[in-house]
């Protein structure tokens, strides 16, 4: 949050190098407060490399509906509202929702408008944003992409036994117990991750940059 940020700031968290790595849905006011922008107290020494991990938009959108529309999903991600609706009427939702093109918005800085209003230049400054400011990976190619985030940012597993205990503890992240993985039965009954369909409708709506 931005306050969160802020206090960051506030306590140094930066200088105090305890953390390598700040996550945040908020990378412009990250780097008004933390970084090089200055925030309330003064121009900051430090600088930052954005990192980003996206996931092809239609596939995200199908991924977030399945796991939004589902009762067992649980609080903070189940949404009554869209209980019993297709994706097809997901799709063509009426009212703008927040996470309709909500990349877009964050990066072009334009938090407060509606899909509708977003423009064909607003999409361009979230790409440039990108293009200039961010390391970019494949969600559907995590393994390969945490490879190259390593040999970016210089990131180095310890040695010894520690070494394969911490390779160990990636792969079982990556492949088995990743956070937001969305689970769904299958055609055939089974348990795993179902592709969408192919009556997938074009997603988002507009001028789009989604999130991965």
């Amino acid at each position: 949050t931005p306050g969160g940020l802020e206090r960051a700031r506030e306590l140094d968290l930066l200088g105090s190098g305890l953390a390598d790595v700040v996550s945040t849905p908020l990378p412009a006011e990250a780097a008004r407060s933390l970084f090089c922008g200055g925030g309330t107290h003064g121009p900051s020494p430090y600088r930052g490399r954005m990192f980003v991990m996206l996931r092809d938009p239609a596939t995200r959108a199908w991924s977030y509906f399945r796991q939004a529309s589902d009762p067992a999903s649980g609080p903070g991600r189940y949404d009554p509202a869209l209980r019993g609706a297709t994706l097809e009427q997901y799709a063509a939702w009426e009212l703008d929702r927040p996470e309709f093109n909500w990349m877009t918005k964050t990066l072009a800085q334009r938090p407060g408008l509606t899909t509708a209003d977003l423009t064909t230049a607003d999409l361009n400054l979230a790409k440039e944003v990108l293009r200039r400011k961010a390391v970019v990976g494949l969600l559907e190619q995590k393994a390969d992409t945490l490879l190259r985030m390593e040999g970016y940012f210089g990131w180095q597993y310890g040695a010894g036994d520690g070494a394969a205990e911490d390779r160990a503890c990636t792969d079982r992240v990556l492949h088995w117990e990743w956070k937001n993985k969305n689970r769904n039965r299958s055609a055939e009954g089974g348990e795993g991750r179902r592709t969408p369909p192919p009556s997938t409708p074009p997603w988002p709506r507009g001028a789009s940059c989604t999130p991965g």
